[in-house]
């Protein structure tokens, strides 16, 4: 890897990892409302949804997507559908919390549904697939 290619890189992973995406307010609604147990697993869900999007794009998928209008349309809608399902929910688990708040009753969630909940997050992002797509062809791998 030449060192423009690095800074580039580098460059975009910066500002990449500082805007605040769904991950991370998925993750600062579960520390408010489960802890940082559930924070974790959860990150580590999308950490496994992030590793699954780049085997996939280094596999070619990335540049199919890409290629495809029609196909990457669908992938949005998906993901876009899947964010609309998790604010929906949290509206109304706050409602449903605030009354059990009251009754001094705690809510408990597994950690396999933190888990999962962070792996599908992850994988029904279209900005990952698209990054780690153009990062990969610009590697040439």
């Amino acid at each position: 890897m030449n060192t423009d290619t690095l800074m580039m890189y580098l460059l975009i992973s910066f500002f990449y990892v500082i805007s605040p995406g769904p991950a991370i307010l998925l993750a600062i609604f579960n520390s408010i409302s489960h802890g940082m147990r559930a924070v974790m697993i959860g990150a580590l869900g999308n950490i496994t949804g992030l590793f699954i999007l780049s085997l996939v794009s280094v596999g070619g998928l990335g540049a199919i997507l890409m290629a495809s209008t029609t196909l990457f349309m669908v992938v949005k809608i998906l993901g876009a559908s899947y964010l609309i399902y998790l604010g929906a929910r949290q509206l109304f688990s706050r409602k449903r919390q605030m009354k059990l708040q009251a009754e001094g009753v705690t809510e408990q969630r597994s950690g396999l549904s933190h888990y999962r909940e962070g792996l599908l997050l992850a994988v029904t992002n279209p900005k990952p697939i698209l990054f780690l797509a153009r990062y990969f062809r610009s590697l040439s791998i």
